[in-house]
């Protein structure tokens, strides 16, 4: 029984390894595809959720502005408006994409 709790354990420490490397690789194929300006509706809706979750989600930092180093979160929400007007205006953001022909999903 002590041997199989222990294989277990193994596999759920490698299974939350591989799912932490998997999650980074496809953050960072994410990040890359939006760089490059590769399916506009896709990329940048998928950056503008997720930008928006983290900001949401950090809403003590901003009842509190002043209590410890609360400060910097506000910085996000700029970044937000960034995000929402690049999403809105994907189909005229050509410059520098690889695949510009391919301006509209």
């Amino acid at each position: 029984m002590r041997r199989l709790s222990s294989t277990i354990s193994m596999a759920l420490a490698a299974s939350a390894h591989w799912s932490w490397e998997s999650s980074s690789a496809r953050s960072c194929l994410l990040l890359l595809a939006f760089l490059i300006g590769f399916a506009p509706r896709i990329t940048y809706g998928m950056v503008l959720l997720l930008h928006a979750i983290s900001t949401l989600a950090s809403y003590r930092q901003y009842v509190n502005p002043f209590d410890g180093n609360n400060l910097l979160f506000f910085a996000a929400w700029p970044m937000l408006a960034a995000c929402l007007t690049l999403y809105w205006l994907r189909d005229l953001d050509t410059i520098g994409r690889v695949f510009p022909e391919r301006a509209t999903d």
